[in-house]
């Protein structure tokens, strides 16, 4: 049963090849089509364009300064292409591991 109540014929739950035979006997376009359809992009394509590696994308994301979504149950994802590029600072944060400012305080 899906989350919505709903099961298929045989009163059986709906799995991926279920779904995946519905949406090809209809001719109907995958998630993935349908958000490249809106614009989305891959992760790769994305850190392209903005000149970034593919972690920085996804950790982008993961802090809601870039939009995307799920198109399948991997996990995988489409990126929006932002108006304005989220800002990233140049080269590696400064250490500030406690031991270290001892260490720089003692020379």
């Amino acid at each position: 049963m899906s989350p919505a109540g709903i099961v298929s014929g045989p009163n059986q739950p709906f799995t991926a090849g279920i779904v995946c035979h519905i949406r090809r006997s209809h001719r109907l376009a995958s998630r993935k089509h349908r958000l490249q359809a809106r614009g989305m992009v891959g992760v790769r394509e994305l850190a392209d364009r903005l000149g970034v590696c593919t972690s920085t994308i996804k950790q982008w994301a993961a802090e809601g300064r870039l939009r995307s979504e799920v198109f399948n149950d991997k996990g995988e994802r489409l990126y929006e292409i932002p108006g304005t590029p989220p800002f990233k600072k140049p080269g590696r944060p400064p250490n500030h591991h406690p031991r270290a400012e001892v260490l720089s305080h003692q020379a």
